[in-house]
């Protein structure tokens, strides 16, 4: 069948326009998050934590920033809560703020591989729920990935080379021939000039000559911006992730420059300056904060935490631990896929892609999507072996590096089944392998998309319950100025009821969720929530004098 009229123009040109066609998945990312995700979703612990350092959000509260956070995200909530107390605002904000970091770290693929395998990896990443859950959030992991897509792809360099004609070369007037032979050489000249780059006057040159590798001041500037973004955002994950960016210019010489190492080095420094600073500041020394950092994530040690992920790849939000929760189907396909895809997306990016001009720009392909894959296992390494706990937000610039070879095995994939249509007679078996491989995406798709919304809808039932408890609170006589401790979300619950979180054991009054009181606290009022959407819910209010 043909296709629409105009589903085909618009086809077409975005297939003329590579960077129209990112910029439109990265708007239709945007829009897909915004119809999934309530709108006017109250802040969560982390976002209060980050809005919560500008007076317009702390509304006279003193929420506890701790030594693991860092000042990348009030950086990128700044423009808005300087001015405004506003929680949609500041979501709109961030709804517009996600599509242009998507774009901008996906950009620089566009010299390195086939177009259309970059705007296919754009599309393979934001379909990931997790990423359409957080991504519009005041969050630091979307950002992260995308300086570090950025600057993997500003790390290689342009392959400055002659590209093919797309009609047949002049070619200069030859002597006369004799019939024998005029047929055969007119043929080899005919063969020859596609091959061959019209010059001015009528002359060609071979397709084939010597190419050179070419870094622009805009490339050194990617590098410097992505790997100070992912930094200031997480210090761990841009130290980590300059890592295989120096290995790779030791090990690839045609990569060497003194002027490359300085960018990724200076990248580096400016993300972890203000980090420094605060560490000097406020926790006496880099080593003291270190400490406070372990500390507080339960103690970076050596651990084993693969199987905490894969239980994690459908929710919960934060495993700490989640050795009870089970695998499901949908979370699982994520690596089911991304992994046997990028691992085809390797080998195919060795091979020329077609209208390429020389082998060189293959051998450029493979060499940046395996640097993509090895920066996507040493920013992993440290969440599967040093950090006793897992989150989906944790692996996004892991995610993001293995789009681009995914896509690569995807489209190589499509390819092959094209091929194999075109020279089998009898076409069942391709047709129904790619009837197959389509119906396993659409599910995944599909799974992706009610794990976004289901999560959406539990998180927004979830953060409203905070309201129901500060009106028990409030009807308790428990109001500003007072103190409430919690053993879980302590910060967005004090933050809802107008209190001050504390750990201390004297709080004003003390809220459980399907949990004991404490020894102090057992002999205080307990009173239910109601209407709460998770019934374990109760309130302490301690006792007058």
């Amino acid at each position: 069948m043909r296709k629409p009229v105009l589903l085909g123009r618009l086809s077409a040109a975005l297939g003329d326009h590579p960077r129209r066609a990112l910029a439109a998945v990265a708007a239709a990312g945007a829009l897909v998050s915004t119809l999934l995700l309530p709108w006017a979703m109250p802040l969560g612990w982390d976002e209060l934590v980050y809005a919560t350092r500008f007076p317009s959000y702390a509304d006279g509260l003193d929420v506890e920033f701790s030594a693991p956070r860092t000042r990348g995200v009030p950086l990128l909530l700044a423009p808005v809560a300087l001015w405004s107390d506003s929680v949609v605002l500041l979501r709109l904000w961030l709804t517009l703020l996600w599509p242009a970091a998507l774009y901008l770290g996906f950009l620089p693929w566009l010299r390195i591989l086939r177009p259309n395998a970059v705007v296919v990896a754009a599309a393979c990443y934001t379909s990931i729920w997790s990423v359409l859950f957080y991504a519009a959030q005041a969050m630091p992991n979307h950002y992260t990935a995308m300086g570090t897509l950025a600057a993997v792809g500003c790390l290689v360099p342009r392959q400055a080379t002659f590209a093919p004609s797309r009609r047949p070369a002049r070619t200069l007037a030859a002597p006369a021939e004799s019939p024998s032979t005029s047929s055969t050489r007119t043929s080899g000249r005919h063969a020859e000039s596609t091959h061959q780059t019209p010059l001015l006057g009528g002359r060609t040159l071979p397709d084939a000559a010597p190419a050179h590798r070419t870094r622009t001041p805009l490339s050194y500037a990617g590098i410097v911006t992505g790997l100070a973004m992912a930094t200031l955002m997480r210090p761990n994950d841009g130290a980590w992730a300059a890592l295989p960016l120096f290995a790779a210019l030791v090990v690839v010489p045609a990569w060497r420059s003194r002027a490359t190492a300085a960018a990724v080095m200076g990248g580096v420094a400016a993300g972890l300056l203000p980090w420094i600073v605060e560490a000097e500041l406020r926790f006496g020394s880099v080593a003291h904060r270190l400490s406070e950092a372990s500390e507080v994530q339960g103690g970076l040690r050596p651990v084993f935490a693969l199987p905490w992920h894969v239980a994690a790849l459908d929710g919960r939000l934060l495993c700490r631990p989640c050795d009870a929760d089970a695998v499901t189907w949908q979370g699982v396909s994520l690596w089911l896929l991304l992994i046997p895809l990028a691992a085809l997306g390797v080998w195919a990016a060795g091979r020329p892609a077609p209208g390429a001009a020389t082998d060189d720009t293959a051998s450029g392909a493979r060499r940046a999507v395996r640097l993509a894959v090895i920066t996507a296992g040493c920013t992993a390494a440290p969440y599967f072996f040093l950090v006793p706990y897992a989150a989906p937000r944790f692996l996004f610039p892991s995610y993001a590096l293995l789009a681009p070879p995914a896509a690569l095995g995807l489209l190589c994939l499509r390819d092959a089944v094209r091929r194999s249509r075109s020279r089998t007679r009898g076409r069942f078996v391709p047709r129904a392998a790619g009837l197959l491989a389509a119906a396993v995406l659409t599910a995944h798709v599909l799974g992706q998309v009610l794990l976004a919304y289901g999560h959406g809808r539990i998180q927004e039932q979830g953060r409203l319950d905070w309201e129901r408890v500060a009106r028990v609170l409030h009807d308790q006589g428990v109001r500003t100025p007072c103190t409430l401790g919690s053993h879980a979300s302590r910060v967005p619950l004090a933050y809802t009821a107008g209190c001050q979180p504390t750990k201390g054991r004297q709080p004003d009054a003390y809220v459980l969720l399907d949990h004991e009181p404490p020894r102090w606290a057992r002999d205080w009022p307990r009173h239910s929530v109601p209407g709460a959407h998770d019934k374990g819910w109760s309130v302490l209010v301690r006792p007058g004098p």
